[in-house]
């Protein structure tokens, strides 16, 4: 994931809205959301080269999603892949913390990541914000609630495209209480803003446009799927993927599907 935009508010009808855009080299083979077979309550895709996943939710009452962090010099060739840590999470026996305690040790073999995890415990649902930059290497960031967005770089950093999708995800929610394909169509925003407004994350102006905007349009390397998840308060969930492939020249939709399940008791 490249992009997520989210709604926290554990005590109303509607815990959690999140939308996302995940961008990733075309080449990279991929498989849609659907049903693990290997692990059963498992709703998520799947990284077909690494075994992991980008997003996904357990019927027991959870959810994760993962950005990189966009740090050209922590790039290691050698790292584990970072789905692994939404998908080690959505089959976890324990509680989130437990979770974050067990895997405090491994973060830095991981190129850099933000992991998001909402959690439905007795009292509510809880979230955390795990990211394994030197600030944050030793304990999640417990998440208020509100409206937040993340890319890759720390939680609510305030990038244009980040800024842009927060802004189209408070106006959404405020005016429609089923929000799905509308904040699909916010998650095709592909507007490059000016250079002064860009990071500069070490990679070059040219690759900083390049990945501006929420849709990236590249041939090579842009956005793979646009997700839109919303849980309510008695554990209705509903999904919808949108899923992007390059063809004759241009960046188009290859298929769009949802899915709605309830939470196990």
């Amino acid at each position: 994931m490249c992009l997520i935009g989210f709604i926290f508010n554990p005590n109303s009808e509607m815990p959690l809205v999140l939308a996302a855009n995940r961008d990733e080299w075309r080449v990279r083979p991929t498989q849609a959301a659907h049903w693990w077979l290997d692990h059963d309550g498992v709703y998520a895709g799947r990284d077909l080269q690494a075994g992991g996943t980008w997003l996904g939710v357990h019927r027991r009452g959870r959810v994760a999603a993962l950005t990189n962090v966009r740090e050209p010099s922590r790039v290691q060739a050698d790292s584990p892949s970072r789905g692994f840590l939404v998908s080690q999470f959505l089959q976890h026996d324990g509680k989130l913390s437990t979770y974050e305690q067990a895997i405090q040790d491994d973060v830095q073999r991981y190129a850099g990541f933000n992991l998001l995890m909402f959690e439905r415990a007795e009292g509510g649902w809880i979230a955390s914000c795990l990211s394994n930059r030197a600030e944050h290497a030793r304990a999640g960031q417990s998440l208020n609630p509100g409206c937040h967005v993340l890319s890759n770089h720390l939680l609510n950093t305030p990038w244009p495209k980040a800024q842009r999708l927060r802004s189209r995800l408070q106006a959404i929610a405020q005016s429609s209480s089923d929000p799905g394909h509308a904040l699909l169509e916010a998650l095709t925003d592909d507007e490059i803003p000016p250079d002064d407004q860009l990071p500069d994350t070490g990679i070059g102006i040219e690759r900083e446009r390049a990945l501006a905007a929420a849709l990236i349009r590249g041939e090579a390397y842009g956005t793979r799927s646009s997700t839109v998840l919303q849980i309510t308060a008695d554990g209705q969930v509903s999904v919808i993927e949108r899923t992007w492939a390059w063809s004759d020249g241009r960046l188009s939709v290859s298929a769009e599907h949802s899915t709605r399940f309830r939470l196990d008791e």
